[in-house]
């Protein structure tokens, strides 16, 4: 939550939420993006203090990195988790800086411009084993590329006007939201195949989407003007959602 600058878990099964050891000390501005790694540490953009800072599940500071030659605005934080590579995206730079597991950068990704390749306003990643997904208000709405940084291919360029965020479940299919109407794009192969949402604070409706997460059959939304996270269920086997988990 960046109002606070807290960081809560919620327990699945028991359905309580806890906040982690308090983190506030440690940014010089409002708490962003966040990944949770498969380890259960948990990496948070500081875009002021130009860093991205890792935590134990407890909230035990453990890393930061940064590095303010080629990290001037951090806006998202993706890891591989088959390498341990940590890949920051800059907002003003326009590339992707790669950091290894102990804080060091060691080259990067992209650079600002046009087409293929190139970024502008970098505003969200995501991965699934084999891609990097990466978000930009101004050029190429959505870019799939391979971990060293080489092209895939795009989408969302008919549709999307500004995407802020973005998750990709077990069949490939990308889930896109869009800022500028508050509503989710379902991609499968760079294709459109179904919007849902819009503005509002009913359920399934949503009002500025700044982060989503799947795992398993859910997504998770963090619908932040209406100061909750929503969850919906995916049919595992169409890109169709039901309602809202209660």
């Amino acid at each position: 939550d960046a109002g606070p600058k807290i960081v809560y878990k919620y327990d699945l099964v028991t359905n309580e939420i806890v906040p982690v050891e308090e983190i506030a000390t440690h940014f010089a501005g409002s708490p962003g993006n966040i990944y949770v790694a498969k380890d259960r540490s948990f990496y948070i953009v500081d875009s002021i203090g130009r860093q991205v800072l890792r935590f134990s599940e407890h909230g035990k500071l453990l890393v930061t990195f940064q590095d303010l030659a080629n990290l001037s605005r951090p806006m998202d934080v993706v890891v591989n988790e088959k390498t341990g590579d940590v890949l920051v995206a800059d907002g003003s730079f326009s590339h992707i800086v790669v950091f290894n597991s102990v804080g060091k950068a060691t080259s990067a990704i992209g650079r600002r411009g046009t087409g293929p390749g190139r970024f502008r306003a970098i505003t969200f990643m995501t991965s699934d084993d084999d891609s990097l997904y990466v978000l930009d208000r101004l050029e190429l709405p959505a870019q799939v590329i391979d971990w060293e940084g080489n092209y895939r291919y795009s989408f969302g360029e008919s549709e999307l006007l500004f995407p802020s965020a973005i998750a990709v479940d077990k069949d490939q299919r990308a889930f896109v939201s869009d800022s500028s109407n508050n509503t989710i794009q379902v991609y499968q192969d760079g294709q459109l195949i179904m919007t849902f949402g819009g503005g509002g604070s009913a359920p399934g409706r949503f009002r500025l989407v700044t982060g989503m997460w799947i795992n398993g059959n859910l997504l998770y939304v963090a619908d932040s003007l209406n100061r909750r996270v929503q969850v919906l269920r995916i049919n595992p086997s169409a890109a169709v959602l039901a309602s809202p988990e209660g």
